[in-house]
């Protein structure tokens, strides 16, 4: 399987840094995912943004008969407190679930990505950790309704979910998780950046023999590996990819490796904008125009 994420805000960047859903090779993925919906003050999913290019993101099948078109609820600046809200009780919960479904029906899609940052953290509550997997239950129930009701295909249900040690043991019930879910997509990035007080690789493979203690922790292998000891089924788990790089501002431009001290985020780039980010289109550009060199510790 390849999941591939789709961030809409793209489509309002300047010059060669627009990507609209018409420069999507929709033989590339298996799924594509469009981010983000949000969730409004009556526990409904709402567009986040008036852009609404759904149908022709979902038409996209139209060139591949196989692809499944998911569509994500959340993301980091949503936060957790309105989800929290959302799935303390049954009556919201069932309201949220309807709308949700009425959406994905109306446009098109095959299914849901909930991107909940992240259960019992960030403004949540600690029985987060179980009405999400209440919240799980409940909509496999409705899907399987309305598939018996209408004769209609399933509709998946995913959820973007945490590598970090820490988040996982208060946010989620991997067991339930790996029951419920058609997929678990592991964001195994932002391990480092700009908020960090020393240099980072933004997405290690492994950890560096200097590291110590949760240090250890922060990179693909720990956090695979601990999402598999913990039950996930393999089977399911997706391992995702960061098709950008973090940047830092140097506190000295001559310690500039692995380690060195930082005093915050590197400048924004030309089509992002954002202080510490860093696209792909952006690090081609640099990669062919500056020197650098490439640390294989982490790789």
């Amino acid at each position: 399987k390849i999941v591939c994420y789709l961030g809409s805000w793209a489509n309002y960047r300047r010059d060669d840094g627009k990507f609209l859903i018409e420069d999507i090779d929709p033989k590339l993925c298996t799924h594509l995912v469009y981010g983000f919906a949000k969730l409004n003050h009556n526990n409904k999913i709402a567009a986040y943004d008036p852009y609404l290019a759904y149908e022709r993101f979902t038409g996209l099948k139209k060139k591949n008969p196989n692809l499944k078109t998911l569509l994500a609820i959340g993301g980091w600046n949503e936060g957790s407190t309105k989800y929290s809200r959302m799935a303390k009780n049954a009556s919201s919960r069932k309201t949220f679930i309807d709308s949700c479904v009425e959406f994905l029906q109306k446009y098109g899609f095959d299914g849901l990505d909930l991107d909940w940052e992240y259960p019992a953290t960030r403004g949540g509550i600690s029985e987060d950790r179980k009405n999400f997997v209440l919240l799980l239950k409940v909509f496999l129930i409705f899907f399987q309704e309305i598939k018996e009701a209408f004769s209609s295909r399933n509709l998946m249900l995913t959820a973007a979910v945490s590598a970090g040690q820490n988040t996982i043991d208060q946010a989620y019930d991997i067991l339930a998780l790996g029951k419920y879910l058609d997929l678990i997509n592991l964001m195994a990035y932002d391990f480092h950046g700009g908020w960090d007080k020393v240099t980072g690789h933004n997405s290690p493979l492994y950890d560096r023999p200097e590291e110590e203690g949760s240090e250890k922790t922060l990179n693909i292998d720990y956090a695979v590996k601990y999402w598999l000891r913990k039950g996930a089924p393999a089977e399911k788990l997706i391992l995702g990819m960061p098709l950008y790089g973090r940047s830092f501002a140097l506190k000295d431009t001559k310690e500039n490796g692995l380690g060195a001290p930082v005093t915050g985020k590197g400048m924004a780039g030309e089509y992002t904008r954002e202080q510490g980010f860093l696209g792909y289109n952006e690090v081609r550009v640099m990669k062919e125009n500056l020197n650098y060199s490439l640390n294989k510790l982490s790789l």
